[in-house]
């Protein structure tokens, strides 16, 4: 892809405008971007567009990498997404919730039922009528 453009700034412009529903196809000698009609809206552009070109140039301080990232900043798909497992506590059912974060695409993290920190690997801990989900160092302190 000889198109002229920072490579680096080029993935973002892909990426950003595959994230809003257009496609884009890698061609050797160009870029083409097929942008859903809100985003060529948004950016006065055709629908059928090359990226790098003049009309569209991919470099810093271009009035299209403005308007790209102020399409980034503005309009964030926002998802949210949760997932809720029920288990069995000594007080009867607990809930295991895991959230999906867009944003960084993972999982957000849980918290330690006990200490109430941040966890990335959950211990659980069997109790007389179920099990807790602790984070090692408490796990190991049982």
């Amino acid at each position: 892809m000889s198109t002229g453009a920072d490579p680096e700034l080029l993935s973002f412009a892909v990426d950003l405008i595959e994230q809003r529903g257009g496609l884009v196809e890698c061609l050797p000698d160009r870029v083409l971007a097929l942008l859903p009609p809100s985003l060529a809206k948004l950016f006065g552009l055709p629908e059928e567009t090359p990226l790098g070109a003049e009309e569209t140039p991919l470099l810093y301080g271009s009035p299209f990498l403005e308007r790209l990232v102020d399409a980034a900043t503005v309009q964030i798909p926002v998802v949210y997404g949760q997932i809720e497992v029920p288990y069995l506590k000594k007080a009867g059912f607990g809930e295991l919730k895991a959230i999906w974060n867009p944003l960084t695409r993972q999982l957000d993290p849980l918290v330690c039922e006990r200490c109430h920190h941040t966890i990335r690997k959950i211990q659980p801990v069997a109790t007389d009528s179920g099990f807790e989900l602790l984070c090692f160092r408490c796990a190991q302190k049982r």
